[in-house]
């Protein structure tokens, strides 16, 4: 059996029923004597060992739990075995692995967090040792209780925590910091300018409104729009449908793609922002009407995720962009269930811009066979429904222009450029042309019916492009 004693954070924080145990074990280990805690052992003469050898051996932390559990097992055959830990004892990550190897009890004592809350006492709150969060590149907390990050000790960790954190708060965002007995007020960004840290070290982040935030997180965008479809909210928004909504979703669509084809970094930020918006916006319809919510949304998207990636986070490898490709449509398609290429085309979305369909539907299509032998053969067809286009009669032109374009489509295709990309950039390109014409008319005149002079600057203007 193997008893997990938390020693607490000062010298005699350890409980009468953890001092019972320590006493009556027929040994003792300490994960480390570095801190105030290791002075109840010194102090009452009782022989333990501290594990601070075993640091030395870790390249990290998670290394340093491993190891520093696996020892502890190994020490515990055929003894009642102490295990003390700084802390209350659940919070230490060695811990958890111990208890998932050998029959454990714990011995809980007064917590990192609870000694930091007494600073600022609220009813509910977070708490992560500072390790747990380093290293991550996203984290949002839930701003309306307490954050606790304790075991901040040294620089660097205080650096990782600074720049997280500020991503949900804000650099300027009040903080408590808590030093051993010393605890003030600092910005978040001086997290890392400390001129002492260790183990005790704690920084405590205030609940506080979404009213005042200078940073927001995916949390109180729900609750900004559940304020807006309250019964005392935005006439407007608490008026509107899926339907009623629906073309604001292609259209902030398009005005996210053409803030990246224009590189445009800061348009990119807001046009995303806008395009969650309006995914946020029908889930919170959804809510109100009682049919779906977020969370059923998110839980969707997250499944279709992991069940697409088995190439990530399954048994199956994919080597190359191309070999993850057809992990993910094979793994699509078991999940749609298709029967048949033709069912594929059947779930098109027919609302799709009309290249972007015809392209699709042709792509399936080839796969059952309808397809071309050769590029020559993919050409002559576009050539012969130009001819045809150009010989039909004002009845049939509509007809044979939908056979010219998606013969076009086709071309493309099999020239592997998306259609509806092209076209955008050569609809662009003719823009800049045309206005560089427009310009030079209106400062120095000219012609367009003057077949010479419209090919001098139309050249001029395919340069300066």
């Amino acid at each position: 059996m193997i008893t997990v004693v938390g020693m607490g954070v000062e010298k005699d924080d350890i409980t009468l029923k953890g001092a019972e145990a320590v006493k009556n074990a027929d040994a003792v280990l300490v994960k480390t004597a570095l801190t105030p805690t290791y002075d109840y052992f010194t102090s009452n003469g009782i022989e333990a060992e501290p594990l601070d050898f075993i640091y030395e051996k870790a390249k990290d932390f998670d290394e340093l739990d491993k190891l520093v559990s696996d020892y502890v097992v190994k020490s515990s055959s055929g003894k009642n075995l102490v295990y003390c830990v700084n802390g209350a004892g659940p919070d230490d990550r060695s811990v958890s692995l111990i208890k998932s190897k050998a029959e454990t009890r714990i011995i809980c004592a007064p917590s990192a967090d609870s000694y930091a809350r007494r600073v600022f006492p609220f009813s509910c709150g977070q708490s992560y040792a500072a390790y747990d969060l380093a290293g991550k590149s996203v984290f949002l907390p839930d701003k309306s209780s307490v954050l606790t990050v304790r075991e901040i000790d040294n620089k660097f960790v205080a650096s990782e925590i600074k720049l997280l954190l500020s991503d949900a708060y804000g650099e300027n965002f009040k903080i408590i910091l808590i030093n051993g007995k010393n605890t003030c007020e600092i910005p978040l960004y001086e997290l890392d300018r400390q001129k002492k840290y260790g183990w005790t070290t704690t920084a405590l982040f205030p609940p506080v409104s979404f009213k005042d935030s200078e940073r927001f997180t995916f949390s109180e965008l729900l609750e900004i729009l559940d304020g807006l479809l309250a019964e005392d909210g935005c006439p407007w928004d608490r008026a509107q449908t899926h339907e009623s909504i629906r073309k604001n979703v292609i259209e902030e669509a398009y005005e996210l793609v053409d803030a990246v084809d224009r590189q445009d970094t800061d348009g990119i930020v807001e046009e995303t922002g806008d395009v969650i918006l309006q995914a946020v916006f029908n889930a919170a319809i959804g809510n109100k009407f009682e049919e779906y919510n977020v969370g059923d949304a998110l839980t969707g998207l997250c499944r279709k995720l992991l069940s697409r990636h088995p190439h990530v986070f399954g048994d199956v490898k994919a080597a190359d962009a191309a070999e993850a490709l057809k992990s993910w449509e094979g793994a699509k398609a078991k999940e749609k269930h298709y029967l048949n290429q033709q069912h594929k085309i059947d779930l098109l979305p027919k609302n799709l811009p009309a290249l972007i369909y015809a392209y699709k539907v042709q792509k399936y299509a080839a796969k059952d066979g309808f397809e071309f032998a050769c590029l020559d053969d993919v050409r002559d067809k576009l050539y012969e429904e130009a001819e045809e286009l150009g010989n039909a009669a004002p009845s049939a032109a509509e007809d044979e222009a939908g056979d010219l374009l998606f013969a076009a489509v086709n071309l493309l295709r099999w020239l592997d450029v998306e259609p509806e990309t092209a076209l955008r950039k050569a609809t662009s390109k003719f823009l800049k042309r045309y206005k560089y014409v427009c310009d030079y008319i209106a400062r120095k005149g000219g012609d367009l019916k003057d077949t010479e002079f419209f090919d001098r600057v139309w050249d001029e203007a395919k340069k300066a492009d």
